[in-house]
């Protein structure tokens, strides 16, 4: 038997192995309170610093990922929430999110400081809000900064799919639109949110075609369960892109109770795989 190319004749050695991928989970896909106490808006549970490192402890959670996030009531300027950046935790890493409504045309409003807070540590890339923001994903707004993802080699999350606030447009938020920007920045690193969802099976031909890009599985669903459907279409994804260093493991908390969404995807992912869904996939795509 082997594990990682190295022959062992311990089989337990295997096993241990295993199960430790397993339970040291980074959730590459999970939203952080910027207030001490909080409860959020309009799921109505505990959106706290201490609901967070509380889910982290139980459920084994090493790091997260987080994009700083969106909201129609804030009044952001071209970097969203950059002034909530400092005095976390190091296990948890921020995507910077642009808001292209306060980048002009021909305009470079927030590139050099985007640049500064990549190279500095300070986040590990970029997130995009497709359809939140009614513009158009080869806006020049949003491409200058696909540039700069591309310069640095850095890592973009997209949201694609459905949008949690109703003053979304879905014709913005569709997965094939990320085949443009995957195309024409070669040395970025793109990640399509939330599979697409309910576009499955095109955000995971963009996936397979494409050697930078990957999905995370965050925000499938909301509650305990996940319908069998939505399983199918998860699997079927799953085996037609047929390469497992695709795929990550995300929550989208406080959007999904984060226990049964790791034991529904336990289930759904073979576990071989395991290891790289749960941890090393993101390890890699995030730079973590």
């Amino acid at each position: 038997m082997s594990c990682g190319g190295r022959k062992t004749g311990n089989a337990s050695f295997f096993i241990v192995e295993r199960i430790r991928f397993i339970m040291n989970i980074i959730d590459a896909h999970c939203h952080v309170p910027y207030k001490e106490r909080d409860l959020h808006p309009t799921l109505g549970v505990e959106f706290t610093r201490a609901a967070l490192r509380r889910n982290m402890q139980a459920h084994d959670i090493d790091a997260v990922v987080s994009p700083t996030s969106y909201s129609p009531q804030w009044n952001d300027g071209p970097l969203i929430r950059e002034h909530d950046l400092a005095n976390w935790d190091t296990n948890i890493h921020f995507l910077l999110g642009i808001n292209p409504l306060q980048c002009s045309e021909g305009g470079n409003e927030g590139i050099e400081r985007a640049r500064k807070l990549m190279l500095d540590g300070t986040v590990k890339g970029l997130k995009v809000y497709l359809g939140y923001y009614h513009v158009a994903v080869t806006d020049e707004r949003y491409m200058r900064f696909f540039a700069l993802a591309n310069e640095l080699k850095r890592p973009v999350m997209l949201h694609t799919g459905d949008t949690h606030y109703k003053t979304g447009k879905l014709r913005y938020s569709h997965p094939l639109v990320v085949d443009d920007i995957a195309v024409d920045f070669p040395d970025a690193r793109f990640v399509i949110a939330h599979l697409g969802n309910p576009w499955t099976v095109d955000a995971a031909a963009v996936v397979y075609k494409n050697a930078n890009v990957f999905t995370d599985l965050s925000g499938m669903f909301i509650g305990s369960q996940m319908p069998p459907s939505l399983r199918r279409q998860v699997q079927e994804a799953y085996e037609y892109v047929d390469n497992p260093t695709k795929f990550m493991f995300g929550t989208d908390w406080p959007v999904c109770e984060v226990g049964p969404y790791i034991e529904e995807f336990k289930r759904t992912i073979p576990e071989r795989d395991h290891g790289l869904f749960f941890r090393e996939n993101a390890l890699n795509v995030y730079d973590l």
